[in-house]
């Protein structure tokens, strides 16, 4: 036989009485957690499209310099573009067997 703290009601009014108020607090802590997952996820997407907005301004002020994605992260400007010319040292040589 189970223990309770304080005995379920013997009063089929209580009971039913009881129940609704279980059933209210069950779908106000549904609503208030569909409230946090919206708020969630909005500042998700104002974040995401921030961080859009400030790639896409980035992009464009590269582009009007005339600067392509790829140099602009090595950092290097090459004058037509295309090639990028460098001087280099060979330090060690593959020996095939």
């Amino acid at each position: 036989m189970p223990l309770y703290i304080s005995p379920p009601p013997s009063n089929p009014f209580t009971r039913v009485l009881m129940a609704l108020a279980g059933l209210l607090v069950l779908i106000g802590s549904f609503m208030l957690g569909m409230v946090a997952l919206v708020v969630a996820l909005s500042l998700g997407l104002l974040a995401g499209i921030v961080v859009w907005l400030r790639l896409a301004w980035i992009r464009r002020k590269l582009k009007k310099e005339g600067v392509s994605a790829f140099t602009a992260q090595a950092g290097v400007r090459s004058a037509d573009g295309d090639a990028l010319e460098a001087e280099y040292t060979v330090v060690e040589s593959r020996r095939d067997p």
